[in-house]
């Protein structure tokens, strides 16, 4: 007979057995689900036997679905096996992945990436008979960028530039019968200004102000006003009901964008999301029911488009690709946004399904080819995406034409040697051997100017690689190594900087402050002064003075030469650092550096709008300058100016005028102004710089009959610019609008 005590002990035995074997049991459970991902792995990579390894992975999915961190490895796994079966089973694996694991990070990023690297280019919308490109065009609209189509898409408002004062306006103008009024005058050359839903009213920017105005009629309501002189307020879109308005605040003093909201009927701003101007960019829509807004930051140095909730409590990034991804705007009916995106090589325009503030599946490619020269602008309620397109890529090309140095008569014809030096302003110097060219350009684009080496002989110019840098002034280093270059760097301190052609590495030779309300900090102008061999340059104090220092090698410091001087950007020092030439309004004057006296070298009756640079001689003792009729040369200590050329009836003179470098010739430009439709060439002429009869050396270019006279190189060929060729508009501005290419449910199920 058993007693009490030795069943009690055999139970115990029995409970901790099952314990062990209930334990065992449900670490081999635990394991299995594991042991068969090594197992697929090993069919899908060692074995090759891809189909098997699949169905692994998909029982992996079926059993062990609990476990999600491995059955979104598996999903992952099992999209890379149908990639190598050429199946399109992998996009939808991957977009498995996308949509019901997005809490496994690692699986559901790399599953966005297959998936966009994967997408097909889709012809189905850009093929489909109802979409319809055109382009918006009346006098006046090409000259800026600043446009916006009306909800309805029947008015157009846009900045217009008038050739007298006041300069600019906002205008409005009725597409079909072209009546047009003047709704704001005397605003700035940059202004921003959205509809409201309904088309009734505008808001936009009056230097620090935010303001709204009656399309119809009526004063202005100033409806926000920055206290402070650093801060620009920039309109970007209204809600759907038309009780709100969202803008961007920058503010110079610390470089910093904010995303605001604002009530249109006045109040103070809600502020939504901060961050640097190089991480939060000036975008932002609301969603069609304003609980969303879209945008683009930067992290990490990834571009991508991002949604916050419109109380600020929430952010999710809705696009997760290395390319660049920007200028998100919901479709009308919120199903989709559209953004741009270099995704596949080239700028293109994408559509991203979404739910909400939730993408539902990978972008659509709906339109290839906008190219990096197109921005999108606004996507209206009636469907209509409007776009803006700079020119049409025409070059402005640079040649250099040989010359006799003794007689000054041409020896050949004008030779392309670099492509669009020109199109970013001044800014250009060769090499100290004569044998390169560094210039600055934005090459026809929209956006930062870059910096490229000309090689001439037919060769590719080469970019160098900015490294988030700003560039406005640019030289070489005196060894020929490097360039070295004036701006500043994307946290907005300006500086002077040298970039290596060996490794591209950026040196900071000078590091100022950061750039404030008009661009005061910045440093600009620089070049070399080989009399003096120092380099010139100056910083902007204020808009309407400037801070004049000189410059070795950039490793000792500036040397302050002047305080305060008078003026507005742009200077032209003498080569031996005596005095300064300067344009302020209507007049060009000339300051001695050493006793600052200064002196007025030509006035004009209106503002000019033509080149005003004057050409200093080789030795900084003579300067020549124009009022495009006369040629006149002024020995700068003590002398009187003389005229040398008059120009002769129906023709003009183009400055600036360029000395030989010996101090002997000066070369001019002469154009014909009595043909105003059909370019006649442009002529280059020569005088000696002691008077004389002048000659002619040679005709422009056919291809490019507008003449930019540069300087004449050390060689005695003369350097110049040309362009743009007769019928282009260079670097004008376009309109465009896409209609009906939102893909529609039949075309999204077809993916």
């Amino acid at each position: 007979m058993k007693t009490p005590m030795r069943i009690m002990k055999k139970l115990t035995v029995i409970m901790i057995v099952g314990a062990l074997l209930a334990l065992a049991s449900e670490t081999a459970v635990a394991q299995s689900g594991y042991d068969l991902f090594q197992q697929a792995l090993v069919k899908e990579r060692a074995d090759g036997n891809i189909e098997e390894a699949i169905l692994l992975y998909q029982r992996i999915v079926r059993d062990f679905g609990a476990d999600r961190a491995l059955a979104a490895r598996a999903l992952v796994q099992m999209g890379r096996s149908y990639e190598k079966l050429n199946s399109p089973k992998a996009r939808d694996t991957y977009d498995r992945v996308v949509r019901e694991y997005p809490d496994q990070s690692e699986a559901a990023d790399f599953a966005r990436d297959r998936l966009e690297t994967l997408l097909p280019v889709s012809t189905a919308v850009e093929d489909s008979p109802e979409v319809v490109f055109r382009q918006i065009e009346f006098d006046g609209l090409q000259r800026l960028p600043f446009a916006r189509l009306s909800p309805d898409g029947e008015k157009m408002v846009y900045v217009h530039l008038e050739e007298q004062q006041p300069r600019f306006s906002i205008r409005v103008r009725d597409l079909a019968s072209d009546d047009e009024k003047v709704l704001v005058e005397n605003v700035g050359e940059t202004n921003y200004f959205e509809w409201s839903p309904d088309g009734s009213k505008i808001v936009y920017r009056r230097r620090r102000e935010l303001r709204t105005l009656d399309v119809a009629g009526g004063d202005t309501n100033v409806l926000w006003s920055s206290p402070d002189d650093h801060t620009v307020v920039i309109p970007l879109d209204w809600s759907a009901d038309g009780g709100l308005i969202l803008a961007a605040i920058r503010d110079l003093s610390d470089w910093t964008t904010r995303l605001a909201i604002f009530p249109s009927a006045g109040g103070p701003p809600r502020h939504l999301v901060s961050g640097t101007l190089a991480e939060l960019e000036v975008h932002g829509q609301f969603s069609r029911d304003r609980t969303h807004i879209a945008g683009v930051q930067t992290k990490d140095g990834n571009t991508d488009i991002y949604v916050w909730t419109a109380d600020g409590s929430e952010e999710l990034r809705v696009t997760h690709h290395r390319a660049r991804d920007d200028s998100p705007f919901w479709s009308p009916d919120g199903r989709y946004l559209v953004f741009r995106s270099d995704r596949a090589g080239d700028y293109d325009l994408w559509a991203l399904p979404m739910a909400g503030s939730v993408p539902t599946g990978a972008p659509l490619r709906i339109k290839a080819g906008l190219g990096a020269r197109t921005r999108i602008t606004d996507l209206t309620p009636a469907g209509q995406l409007t776009m803006l397109m700079v020119g049409d890529g025409t070059p402005h090309d640079l040649f250099v034409l040989p010359v006799d140095s003794s007689s000054g008569k041409a020896t050949g014809e004008f030779q392309a040697f670099a492509r669009f030096p020109t199109q970013h302003g001044p800014g250009m110097g060769w090499s100290p051997d004569g044998s390169r060219l560094v210039y600055k350009s934005r090459k026809g684009e929209i956006g930062w100017p870059r910096i490229f080496v000309g090689l001439g002989g037919g060769r590719e110019d080469i970019e160098l690689p900015m490294r988030s840098h700003y560039v406005v002034s640019i030289d070489w280093t005196r060894n020929g190594e490097g360039v070295i270059f004036a701006g500043w760097r994307r946290d907005g301190r300006a500086g002077i900087f040298s970039l290596s052609l060996n490794d591209y590495s950026i040196e900071e030779l000078h590091l100022g402050k950061r750039v404030g309300p008009g661009g005061a900090g910045t440093l600009v102008n620089l070049q070399w002064l080989p009399a003096v061999g120092k380099f010139f340059l100056q910083e902007i104090a204020d808009s309407a003075r400037m801070h004049i220092y000189l410059m070795g090698d950039g490793r000792n410091g500036l040397e302050p030469v002047m305080e305060r001087l008078p003026g507005q950007y742009w200077t032209w020092p003498s080569p031996d650092a005596r005095h300064v030439a300067y344009r302020l309004d209507t007049s060009l004057h000339l300051v001695s550096l050493e006793d600052q006296d200064s002196r007025t070298l030509m006035e004009w009756p209106v503002q000019p709008w033509f080149q005003v640079r004057p050409g200093w001689s080789p030795d900084g003792g003579r300067i020549a300058f124009t009022d495009r009729r006369r040629l006149d040369v002024l020995v700068v200590d003590g002398g009187i100016a003389e005229s040398l050329v008059v120009a002769p009836d129906g023709s003009e003179i183009v400055a600036p005028p360029a000395w030989s470098p010996d101090g002997s010739k000066i070369a001019y430009v002469v154009r014909d102004t009595t043909t105003a439709e059909i370019y006649h060439p442009d002529e280059l002429w020569a005088i000696s710089s002691g008077g004389g009869s002048p000659w002619k050396i040679t005709d422009a270019p056919s291809t490019h009959p507008r003449l930019k006279l540069q300087m004449w190189r050390s060689d005695g060929s003369i350097v110049a610019t040309g362009g743009p060729p007769p019928g282009t508009h260079g670097s004008g501005y376009q309109h465009w609008v896409l209609e009906g290419f939102l893909p529609d449910e039949t075309q999204t199920a077809r993916r």
